[in-house]
């Protein structure tokens, strides 16, 4: 099965806490890949991520299972640059940039971390990271995991789209770096008294230092030689007894020598293997398999080559993954699930929308554009299609359409869901973005991030400032407010595809599944603020003062909000409404000052736009000529707005600037102002295994008035005021 690889540096941080005495900076308890707060650990769909800053999930059991690809990894100061990445193939310098090795690695599944010993072999480093340690600012570097990834899947969370971490093909390095962005880093310091210098963590020192460090062992070696001939001349016989002792302390030395030699030569030859490996970019198996065939010389070339033929025949296009390819991708181009998902795409939206698509300006729409599109956007545009959905689901499970053998082979009925999910979701923003939404003028948005009871305050102001004499005490200025509350709702239903409609072309009805729900989305918050004016036989919600929304009561009378009155639409109803909202005052009960809200929009159904575009448009009032004494002094004040659910004939309301005047909200959890599909996507569980059925949910969570009034939450009566016409 062929995937895609992507080079994924993964940066983390986290606190440190010193263990034991007499630190010294060698070693330290570190975290690899891990959650930097709880939010940062999801589960959906019986699975687990985290959730990194660099907007990618890792799955938690791949995590797990690759602990051993991060055992002995060395630890590099900073990351290559991308020209230094390709200049140098990937290769890093032991002379100058290696600072150790991370051994023990190991998951730790109570804290969902990859955690490791880090051993530092710089003896500066050591010193440094101590003396951060001890200033407290330690925090302020961290690990990056220098790796290739694999990513063959992608989730929505929250309306976000993420690749999915499922692998690691190869992992390069674990870079110190500053200013980390997320996930773990160095945990405690760990008492080590002794020097991190085993010939373990020698095998990657470059050709250059092994050849430095031979002809430095060569150099002792003939200086031991020399030192010890003219004591060996000087032995006489009354002195054969130390003679004895000189000879027994050259052969050791001698020996210990030959044993350096060997190890070095040993080193070499591995250092020849690796570099010959790298060379032919094998990777994963194909390395260690080859790294255990050669067992001398002459073998590295034989051996290397077999391997070679081994790795590219098991991708169609005969590429290899390598650490020296551009750093994001080490596919060039698509890899067969982006075709698939552009095919799919292309076959959704028809020419027209998809043509259309490519010149959207609308940014949800883009944020929604995946990486298949991205990627077949670099890639040059490339004329994929399918003529038909049959034709497509057939292509999903090993046919031919792009002449590519093995196209498709890789392409799963889970990553099957998955595409027809993205497709389905971007045609959804583009239906959604070209929708009126009428009520966006009225409403205040609000963003929150729990789902706890939200409580909005109706603010009154406060009087006049007092006189303070000189040597007098301020006094207490009398302020008061009134709060309504607002209740958390979730909203939602799901659509059905089987895997017969997609196999019987039925086009027509899966293009409709986007535009459906957006209609039902939008409907859905139309109703939510229509039904403030419409609620309780249009007298809206039962306000905190116990008085209805809009009522005909005095202000002065405990919930009376003066706000209701029941003339029919005209120049001089308008004007009473005016100047009815114009005397609504800063205090509680009527009392205070006048507040001078002005009305901003006049709301009403079709059948009376031509009456209120004639108020607004009119020089002079309406029915009375050209007659200088009765100028409109409410000339383009206001703006109408058509209110589908009204459809009483007569009535009308209006709402002053919310900007100004709050009275009408909408909240969101976390931004989701617009519709977003979540997909049931197991191949091992649900309806498509039981019923080869994609389900697709569109899920909505707002807030309401109350669970008794199924309309937006109100703060404030007196921006708002409606006219039932008896």
């Amino acid at each position: 099965m062929a995937h895609t690889y992507k080079y994924t540096p993964h940066i983390l941080e986290a606190d440190i806490s010193p263990a034991g005495d007499n630190l010294t900076g060698k070693e330290w308890e570190v975290v690899i890949i891990g959650p930097d707060s709880p939010d940062s650990l999801i589960k959906e769909d019986a699975r687990e991520f985290i959730r990194s800053k660099n907007g990618r999930l890792y799955d938690t059991g791949a995590v797990a299972m690759a602990a051993a690809m991060f055992e002995g990894v060395k630890v590099y100061d900073d990351h290559l640059t991308e020209e230094e990445f390709q200049a140098r193939g990937g290769m890093r310098s032991p002379a100058r940039e290696w600072l150790g090795t991370i051994v023990d690695v190991a998951w730790d599944a109570a804290s969902r971390q990859l955690k490791g010993i880090f051993k530092v072999v710089d003896q500066g480093l050591a010193g440094k990271l101590m003396s951060a340690f001890e200033a407290k600012v330690l925090k302020s570097v961290g690990l990056s995991l220098d790796a290739f990834t694999k990513q063959d899947e992608t989730k929505v969370i929250d309306g976000v789209s993420y690749p999915v971490v499922t692998g690691f093909p190869k992992v390069n390095s674990v870079d110190l770096v500053g200013d980390p962005a997320a996930g773990g880093g160095f945990v405690r310091a760990i008492a080590a008294n002794n020097e991190v210098n085993h010939m373990s963590d020698m095998n990657e020192m470059n050709l250059d230092g092994l050849a430095a460090e031979l002809a430095e062992v060569k150099g002792l070696v003939s200086q031991l030689a020399q030192s010890l001939q003219p004591a060996a001349e000087a032995v006489t016989e009354e002195d054969e007894t130390e003679e004895v002792e000189v000879e027994e302390t050259e052969a050791a030395e001698s020996e210990q020598a030959v044993e350096a030699l060997k190890e070095v030569n040993r080193l070499r030859f591995e250092m020849k293997v690796d570099k010959a490996i790298e060379a032919a970019k094998l990777t994963g198996r194909f390395a260690e398999l080859a790294r255990k065939a050669i067992t001398s010389e002459k073998d590295i070339e034989p051996v290397i080559k077999s391997a070679k033929e081994a790795q590219a025949s098991t991708d169609p296009t005969g590429r290899v993954a390598e650490s020296g390819q551009t750093r994001g991708s080490v596919s060039m181009g698509m890899n067969e699930r982006d075709m698939a998902e552009i095919a799919f795409t292309r076959l959704l939206l028809g020419n027209s929308a998809w043509n259309a698509l490519h010149q959207s300006d609308d940014e949800d729409v883009k944020a929604r554009l995946s990486e298949s599109y991205q990627a077949w956007v670099k890639g040059g545009r490339e004329n994929i299609t399918a003529r038909r959905m049959s034709e497509w689901v057939y292509n999903l499970v090993g046919g031919d359409p792009f002449s590519n053998d093995r196209a498709y082979e890789s392409v799963t009925q889970s990553s099957m869901s998955s595409i027809v999910k993205n497709a389905l979701n971007l045609k959804l923003a583009a239906d959604y973005s070209v929708r009126e939404t009428w009520w966006d003028p009225i409403v205040r948005v609000e963003e929150v991030d729990t789902i706890d009871q939200a409580t909005l305050v109706r603010t009154y102001g406060l009087n006049s400032l007092s006189v303070v004499n000189e040597g007098a005490a301020y006094t207490e200025l009398a302020w008061a407010d009134d709060e309504e509350t607002a209740s958390f709702v979730k909203k939602g239903n799901y659509i059905g595809v089987t895997l017969e409609t997609l196999l019987n072309d039925k086009l027509g009805q899966i293009r409709t599944i986007p535009t459906r729900l957006a209609n039902s989305w939008y409907n859905t918050l139309s109703d939510l603020v229509a039904n403030v004016f419409l609620n309780n036989s249009g007298v809206g919600p039962t306000l905190a003062d116990t008085g209805a929304l809009f009522n005909a009561t005095a202000t002065t009378t405990a919930g009376g909000h003066a706000n209701l009155l029941t003339t029919a639409l005209a120049y001089s109803a308008y004007d009473a409404v005016y100047t009815a909202m114009g005397k609504q005052t800063d205090q509680q009960l009527g009392v205070g000052r006048r507040l001078n809200i002005a009305p901003r929009y006049l709301l009403g159904p079709v059948d009376l736009r031509g009456t209120a575009l004639q108020i607004r448009n009119s020089e002079f009032v309406p029915a009375t000529g050209n007659n200088a004494s009765a100028v409109n002094i409410h000339n383009g004040t206001f703006d109408y707005i058509q209110v589908p659910q009204f459809t009483d004939t007569n009535n009308w309301a209006t709402v002053a600037d919310p900007m100004m005047h709050p009275a009408i909200w909408l909240i969101f959890l976390r931004g989701k102002r617009v519709p977003e599909l979540y997909a049931s996507e197991s191949e091992t569980a649900g309806a498509m295994f039981t019923n080869d059925e994609l389900r697709f949910k569109v899920r909505m969570m707002t807030w309401r008035f109350s669970g008794s009034e199924d309309c937006a939450p109100v703060s404030d009566f007196r921006p708002l005021h409606k006219s039932n016409v008896a």
